[in-house]
Order: structure tokens, then sequence, then C-alpha cells
């Protein structure tokens, strides 16, 4: 299969499919007669677990040692617990963060209604953020 034909199977767009083989995520033949990349169904599914494990939040770097733990037959029951228990911690720590920029923001929102904004620039933006973070503090 061309790249293309991937692309549509999967709905990942070709230059993500040319960048994962660049980096090694995909390792498709070439063509020896005009050197195009001929992708298989392994490649496909590849892929697909690719995709899936950057939905949990798994970064290429971590996608790239799931493989590599494939390849050398290391992956096991055990291992993938492992991983699942370290991406639920980092998940839940970006949760608790966002809860505390939602607070900021929703803070900042009630500090505009009471006293709207009065900037004219970035100075003066910052100044405003600044306070309505100090106010948030001391709360």
């Amino acid at each position: 299969m061309f790249v293309h034909e991937v692309a549509t199977q999967t709905g990942v767009e070709p230059h993500v499919i040319r960048y994962y083989a660049r980096i090694g995520l995909l390792n498709p033949e070439r063509d020896p007669n005009n050197g195009y990349r001929q992708f298989d169904s392994g490649d496909v599914r590849r892929l697909r677990f690719i995709k899936l494990a950057q939905e949990m939040g798994y970064t290429l770097n971590d996608i790239q040692e799931m493989l590599r733990a494939e390849e050398e037959g290391r992956l096991s029951g055990i291992w993938i617990q492992d991983r699942l228990h370290q991406r639920l911690s980092v998940t839940r720590e970006k949760r608790a963060e966002l809860q505390c920029v939602e607070a900021a923001i929703e803070h900042a929102l009630e500090r505009c209604r009471a006293r709207p904004i009065e900037a004219s620039d970035l100075n003066a933006l910052l100044r405003w953020m600044e306070a309505a973070m100090d106010e948030r503090a001391t709360q």
C-alpha cells in the first residue's frame, strides 16, 4: 500500500505517516523500482496502535519504548500494567494542574466582572493578571 492508502484506512494524515517512518515508528519497505514506501497490514496495525496510545496520552518516545519492548520480547502483562499505572499517575497530576488553572481563570473572570480590565498594552495586561493572581493567592 502507498502512504495515501494507509492514510485513508487509518485517518492519519500522510505527512504524519511519513514522519513516523522517518523517526522509525514505522518501517515500511521501499519499492526498488521507484523508492516509494510500501506499507503492509503490519504497518497499519502499528499505526492504529500509535494513534490509540497517543489518545491515551502517551508521547512518541513512550510509544517507541513500547514498540521496542515488543521487538525485544520484553512486552508482558506486568510491563504493560506498570506503564498504565505510570500514565494514570501523570494524567492525575495534569488534571490537578488543570483544575488550578480553571480556578485561576474563574477568579480572573470574577475580578473582571467586579473591576473591568483597563489594559491598553501588554504591560497593563500583565499588571492586571499579576494583581488577579496575587489577590487569588491571599484568599
